[in-house]
């Protein structure tokens, strides 16, 4: 899509997915360049970091929502076309995988419906989609790993947890 049609448009893209907030401090601003850099450790997706860069690029207004064990409460930061929804994310994998991350789950959608996007990318089939869900919004979801075969590689709890996460959004 030309950057011209999205400037015509102004489409309001959400994507739900994990994310490295330092990816786009230049285009945050001043106040929150800072806070993206202190919690910025290599967790995310690359790929994710440089679709939403070409699209901030082609004038798209982006709404990115993420969840971060390293923050001390749910935060946003916010830039020129772009607001950056760091969701305080639980440390201990066990205890989020007995609910199924039921309190990060609806914190995304907190976030997600304060910003009404027009469309959504969920990507992989577990918090995020399930962020998703019955939201009223058109909703892509990725498929980033396949359940069945990584309970297959790791046999254990939490990847049991994941499956059936994986199953209710199917």
């Amino acid at each position: 899509m030309a950057k011209e049609n999205l400037e015509k448009n102004d489409l309001h893209i959400g994507i739900a997915s994990p994310f490295i907030p330092r990816a786009l401090v230049d285009f945050l601003y001043e106040e929150d360049r800072l806070v993206a850099l202190e919690v910025s450790r290599d967790q995310g997706a690359p790929g994710v970091q440089d679709v939403a860069a070409e699209l901030l690029r082609r004038g798209a207004r982006l709404s990115i929502y993420t969840d971060w064990p390293d923050v001390p409460k749910d935060m946003v930061l916010k830039g020129n076309n772009l607001t950056i929804h760091l969701i305080k994310k639980r440390r201990i994998a066990k205890l989020m995988a007995l609910d199924h991350f039921r309190s990060e789950i609806k914190r995304l959608r907190r976030a997600i419906s304060s910003d009404s996007p027009d469309i959504l990318h969920a990507r992989w089939t577990y918090e995020y989609a399930l962020a998703s869900k019955g939201m009223n919004i058109p909703t892509v979801i990725t498929i980033e790993d396949w359940a069945p075969a990584i309970l297959k590689l790791f046999h254990n709890f939490y990847r049991l947890c994941r499956f059936f996460m994986d199953y209710r959004v199917f």
